[in-house]
């Protein structure tokens, strides 16, 4: 596979793309171009969506592995919530905030009695260490807890058990540890909770860990990924060029292909507008690919795509 972006240095590169020259052979970038490194901007990547059955965001996810708990049969609940994530560590316990994550944007994966399915929104992974192992809570205690406390929300549990063996291998073990930690595991039972509302599904996943005391709770709350990254306007690419003597942009082709991807356009649009607001800007075009193929191939892919 080859790499399937060329990326545009304005004037002394629109980059890795287009690099400012004067009128040289092909190939060669002007010494004399006064204006042009590196701000990058990449399109975010997206995957097919999948609609959630309950009122609320869509999620972009793994669609190979389909839902088989329907979340239509949960019913509303309009209990407060509270704050994200919602849920205090037990009387003597405290967050271990060396091995907990919490992320704005995240994939979680949870085990609905036949399949790991895939739910994307905002995500806590809290591992709750006991503070004191002579008042260590049971296993027993842990579950009751959190069962008493998410069914006085409307929570439903959709699966109490270990992951299966078949699932995990299937998501495979490092998709399973990164996305699931502690709560996806052959050999610790995970209680799985949904707590659907109007405009709210949160999913709950809380794992004993075994003598020492110590537990895990997943949260996750479906929503859509905030879109932070946009492409760079003409003016901002003027102004970076005046103060930073050069610009990097990146564009994305079909892999091994010199064809471009339609999420390239509104930023070669940006470079359209810049060229005629600028008309003395000269800008050379470079394409490149990676090194798996022969030098030969790889210099006519990086020729079509600089063509492109």
């Amino acid at each position: 596979m080859y790499p399937s972006r060329i990326s545009l240095f304005v004037a002394l590169a629109l980059a890795g793309s287009l690099a400012a020259c004067g009128n040289k052979d092909k190939g060669q970038v002007a010494e004399q171009a006064s204006q042009t490194t590196s701000t990058t901007t990449t399109p975010a990547a997206t995957g097919p969506a999948t609609a959630s059955a309950a009122a609320g965001p869509a999620t972009v996810a793994d669609t190979a592995t389909a839902a088989t708990f329907n979340i239509s049969t949960v019913p509303v609940t309009s209990a407060e919530l509270g704050r994200f994530p919602y849920l205090s560590p037990l009387k003597g316990y405290s967050v271990n905030t060396t091995n907990s994550e919490e992320y704005e944007f995240e994939r979680s994966y949870v085990y609905d009695g036949k399949n790991l399915v895939p739910v994307e929104g905002k995500v806590s992974q809290r591992l709750i260490d006991n503070d004191n192992d002579a008042k260590k809570a049971s296993e027993l205690m842990i579950q009751r807890n959190y069962e008493d406390l998410l069914k006085g929300l409307g929570a439903v549990k959709v699966y109490s058990g270990e992951t299966p063996r078949a699932a995990i291998d299937k998501l495979g073990s490092d998709k399973a540890y990164k996305y699931g930690k502690w709560v996806l595991s052959t050999d610790h039972a995970t209680d799985t909770y949904v707590i659907r509302q109007k405009n709210k599904e949160v999913w709950v996943q809380v794992t004993p860990l075994g003598s020492d005391g110590d537990y895990a709770i997943n949260v996750t709350e479906r929503a859509a990924m905030p879109q932070q990254a946009t492409i760079m306007k003409a003016d901002e690419l003027k102004k970076k060029l005046t103060t930073e003597g050069h610009v990097a942009l990146y564009l994305n082709f079909d892999s091994d292909k010199a064809t471009l991807r339609p999420d390239a356009q509104p930023t070669l649009a940006e470079v359209q507008k810049l060229l005629s607001g600028s008309p003395e800007l000269r800008l050379a075009v470079q394409g490149h690919t990676d090194n798996t193929s022969t030098p030969a191939h790889n210099q006519q892919l990086s020729e079509a795509r600089a063509q492109a």
